[in-house]
């Protein structure tokens, strides 16, 4: 009872600071996120315990959700949003090895931080390696709380909301331009040739953002209500994660790589990243069918939606930030993803070994002994070589063609 009296009353207060005039409003943030932050990042219980303490104390205190909505939307104000809605939470491109190296190096010398990019914020705001760990822990709902009850849509000035949508309609160009160049990848091209031969979905897909974020920017500058929607990006998407999905199948049984899972990784990374801002710009933009009347039981469902959404998006962001700088994270992710490939391939080949019939048995048997016989055949030779009066450039030789030959003898 002492400590959780102690955590609201420090959340009041980190709280009752943000009511005081400030230059800049991260230093107010990062104080009430270290309130918040559990000393054990594993205690999901007291995480949960804290975060409901902060919604309860700005559902029933106007000036603190009035203060910590006004910090969190000059946290955006003036910054450059465009790399935290296009890259926080996505592999770079600079590949497996060198991602490996760059995370190696900056445990040594960390990089350096620019708080006019928010991305860099919300790494300075999510300091600890660890802090992804807490916030998954705490139930989606608790976080739709959050977000519903700073009741951003009680702003009257909406110009720093409509910055960020400027700033996501180009992040959403840049991540359709990435799918497209990633959609032709030598990788993918020798696994799946018919990316040449007919329209690419990646090239398309990039194409149809343009006009998609083309009609967006024209309702922003005061045009009327865009006419594209997002359903003919969403069909492209789809095409683009079918091919990803059949260059998978190839891979199983043509052989796969390093390269090859990293860049497959980023793609759907990317796609997946590209369609929650879509879906966010659609639901912000399009106004309801004329038809059909704005109840607001509609009006509520689709203002959810955009905090189901949001909540999503911050979900993978902070989550893929807390694990950029993670040497152990980057190698599991990628190697779990390559043993996953090599299994399924395996899994494939295993199957000549399964028998159902009495006469399928009775062949892997024979085949066995065959291989077997191969096998003594081999260790006699090796025996016979390591007893000739070789230099060690003969002994190398025999053994690699005793194991070379007898090993083709036995795929035969």
């Amino acid at each position: 009872m002492k400590s959780e009296q102690a955590a609201r009353l420090a959340l009041i207060a980190a709280l009752r600071d943000m009511q005081v005039e400030h230059d800049d409003p991260l230093a107010p943030v990062i104080r009430l996120v270290d309130t918040l932050r559990p000393a054990d990042a594993e205690n999901y219980l007291m995480a949960a315990a804290r975060f409901t303490m902060l919604c309860e104390i700005i559902e029933s205190d106007e000036p603190s959700r009035s203060a910590l909505r006004h910090h969190l939307l000059a946290l955006f104000s003036g910054r450059k949003q465009v790399s935290f809605f296009a890259d926080s939470g996505i592999l770079p491109n600079t590949g497996f090895f060198s991602e490996l190296w760059r995370r190696a190096v900056q445990r040594v010398f960390p990089a350096i931080t620019d708080p006019t990019y928010l991305k860099d914020c919300v790494n300075l705001v999510f300091h600890r390696r660890d802090d992804h760990v807490w916030l998954v822990g705490i139930p989606d709902e608790l976080k739709r709380r959050f977000w519903k009850s700073l009741s951003v849509s009680d702003v009257q000035d909406e110009s720093t909301l409509l910055d960020s949508l400027a700033q996501m309609l180009d992040a959403g160009d840049i991540l359709a331009i990435r799918i497209g160049a990633m959609g032709l990848e030598p990788e993918l091209v020798r696994l799946y040739p018919r990316i040449e031969d007919r329209d690419s979905p990646f090239l398309a897909l990039a194409a149809e953002a343009q006009q998609l974020s083309a009609a967006y920017r024209k309702y922003l500058a005061g045009g009327e209500s865009p006419v594209e929607d997002e359903r003919q990006l969403q069909v492209l998407i789809d095409q683009c994660r079918e091919v990803i999905t059949r260059v998978r199948g190839r891979a199983a049984s043509i052989g796969t790589s390093l390269s090859l899972t990293y860049v497959l990784r980023r793609m759907e990374q990317s796609l997946q990243r590209l369609e929650l801002i879509v879906q966010m710009l659609v639901l912000r933009h399009q106004p309801p069918p004329s038809d059909v009347p704005e109840a607001p039981e509609t009006v509520a469902a689709q203002q959810r939606s955009l905090v189901d959404l949001w909540v999503e998006f911050l979900g993978h962001a902070i989550h893929g930030e807390g694990q950029r700088q993670g040497i152990r994270s980057h190698i599991g992710n990628t190697m779990g993803l390559l043993a996953l490939r090599v299994t399924d391939n395996a899994s494939r080949a295993g199957e000549h070994y399964i028998t159902t019939t009495r006469a399928e048995y009775f062949q892997m048997w024979r085949s066995a002994m065959g291989a077997g016989f191969i096998v003594a055949f081999m260790a006699l030779l090796k025996v016979w070589s390591s007893k000739a009066q070789l230099a060690p450039l003969g002994y190398t030789l025999a053994y690699a063609a005793n194991y070379a030959f007898g090993f083709m003898f036995i795929h035969v």
